[in-house]
């Protein structure tokens, strides 16, 4: 699943990565804390990808 997640964020434009993530935000607000670890750590994650590409991009 988070593969899947992933790839549509690396292939997403930024306004659709920043109302993704809203709105994964405001249904984690409702949800366990363990889901909103997981969301946590899955924007992370993304977070360095995007930096690892735009690194990629200049080179």
């Amino acid at each position: 699943m988070w593969q899947v997640i992933h790839n549509a964020y690396i292939h997403s434009s930024t306004s659709l990565r920043k109302s993704l993530f809203k709105r994964m935000c405001t249904h984690v607000d409702d949800a366990s804390p363990r889901v909103s670890y997981i969301t946590a750590s899955l924007y992370r994650e993304l977070q360095k990808l995007k930096k690892k590409t735009s690194k990629a991009n200049v080179n």
